[in-house]
């Protein structure tokens, strides 16, 4: 089944309902095009698994963890530097895109609160995981650069 903007919306407040304000504990990334979050909740701990592999961009919450590789890819280290420890705000949808956020806020040195957003884009081939902090790009999986899109560059 193909995944389109309107059956996305439910999946949008099912994981809200299901994640939201939970403390991200571990993130991990088993291959290339996936990411797993290992989340607090109050009496339980869930993972959510991200992927976006061409065939079937997904994201869900999963029983197991996948196994993972011994050194950590980059952006998994990044993704730990900037949102362990966080808790998500809420889990949102783009308009009818098939853009999902993730709203993880911090509290910075000062008590003020901080949300960075995990923009996961399940898109077919041009699914991407993008880390953003007030609008400017921190990160991403996949990086587009000019040479590959001259319309679009991450």
């Amino acid at each position: 089944m193909s995944l389109d903007g309107i059956s996305m919306h439910p999946l949008a407040i099912e994981l809200d309902r299901a994640v939201a304000g939970g403390r991200i504990d571990r993130i991990n990334q088993p291959s290339k095009q996936s990411i797993v979050m290992s989340l607090r909740l109050p009496g339980k701990n869930v993972l959510l698994h991200i992927t976006i592999n061409p065939q079937n961009p997904a994201m869900h919450l999963i029983d197991k963890a996948p196994e993972n590789p011994p050194e950590p890819p980059m952006f998994c280290m990044v993704l730990r530097k900037h949102l362990e420890t966080g808790r998500i705000a809420g889990v949102r949808q783009y308009g009818l895109d098939r853009l999902l956020m993730l709203d993880i806020d911090f509290l910075s040195a000062g008590g003020k609160i901080i949300t960075k957003t995990l923009v996961v884009e399940l898109m077919g081939k041009y699914s991407n995981i993008i880390l953003v902090q007030e609008g400017i790009i921190i990160d991403a999986l996949r990086k587009v650069g000019t040479n590959s899109s001259r319309v679009r560059t991450v």
